[in-house]
């Protein structure tokens, strides 16, 4: 999620607010800013390792293989409006 924020803003400064649950409870108005890429990426892995859901390694690896699939999938499935080289999927 992190690294298509900024490929499609076009940087790792992102300014993102993601909102959340409040007590457990989806709520609209539990929200968190993240100014960057980093600091999104930071608390992605200290949350899953301080719940018990991973170790920090695993989920380190985690980040580094979603943001292989992100790029994968952007490069190949995501186009900019005009691109004349939209032929993803296209057979001749």
């Amino acid at each position: 999620m992190a690294e298509v924020f900024a490929t499609v803003l076009g940087t790792r400064q992102i300014n993102v607010d993601i909102r959340g649950s409040l007590d457990g409870k989806p709520a609209l108005t539990a929200s968190r800013h993240y100014a960057t890429v980093k600091q999104l990426l930071r608390e992605i892995v200290n949350a899953r390792t301080w719940i018990g859901f991973h170790f920090r390694g695993t989920t380190e690896a985690g980040v580094t293989l979603g943001q292989s699939v992100a790029m994968w999938t952007l490069d190949r499935y995501v186009r900019p409006v005009g691109d004349e080289d939209n032929t993803a999927g296209d057979s001749e």
